[in-house]
């Protein structure tokens, strides 16, 4: 396998999207909403979920709500973190998903190794992400990400799992009539508003 340079890791642009090599190459749509999911390198070095620990990975995501992207919805698991997010654009242009991505994960991964004292970087280095092509499927995202920790056994009441949230205080998902999710997504509450 031959050396990447840095042109490669920036990606060939093809029809608006950003296409950015790698053993799976990733597409990106500007503008586009993205589930995103990072995990860690290692299960076993901490629980993310822990009371301590959760609330720098909150706020990793929430710091750049409504400057570099909008945050819709969000989870932290004890080993893994899920999160819709989408772009905003600046003078006709998105900032990478990957560029973004790195923030959050060297701004967390620098809390967390302070916090628990130790050094290394505790994420797996890629990040899935997922485009969303529709409202049908950001609901069906948003009420997995919403859902996780029941699944995963941490809580029987999603509305007590502390650390599953939007990015405004007041919005976001909720219960309808019938007793299932809702997703609305936290932007200026148009439901066209969360995809292209």
């Amino acid at each position: 396998m031959g050396r990447r340079t840095e042109g490669d890791r920036q990606g060939n642009q093809v029809d608006g999207f950003t296409i950015t090599p790698g053993r799976i190459p990733r597409w990106e749509e500007p503008g586009g909403t993205y589930m995103i999911t990072f995990a860690l390198r290692d299960r076993r070095c901490c629980d993310l979920s822990r009371p301590d620990l959760a609330p720098i990975i909150v706020g990793g995501l929430r710091h750049f709500n409504e400057k570099r992207y909008h945050l819709y919805d969000y989870t932290v698991m004890p080993d893994h973190v899920h999160a819709i997010i989408q772009p905003i654009p600046k003078g006709g242009k998105c900032e990478p998903l990957n560029r973004i991505m790195h923030s959050i994960k060297s701004w967390t991964a620098n809390q967390l190794n302070r916090r628990l004292r130790r050094s290394g970087p505790p994420w797996v280095r890629r990040t899935h992400n997922r485009l969303l092509r529709s409202h049908r499927e950001y609901q069906a995202k948003a009420r997995y990400i919403w859902h996780n920790p029941i699944e995963a056994g941490l809580t029987r009441d999603r509305a007590a799992w502390p650390w599953t949230g939007n990015g405004q205080v007041t919005e976001g998902v909720e219960v309808d009539d019938d007793g299932g999710l809702e997703a609305r997504p936290t932007g200026s509450g148009d439901p066209g508003d969360c995809y292209s």
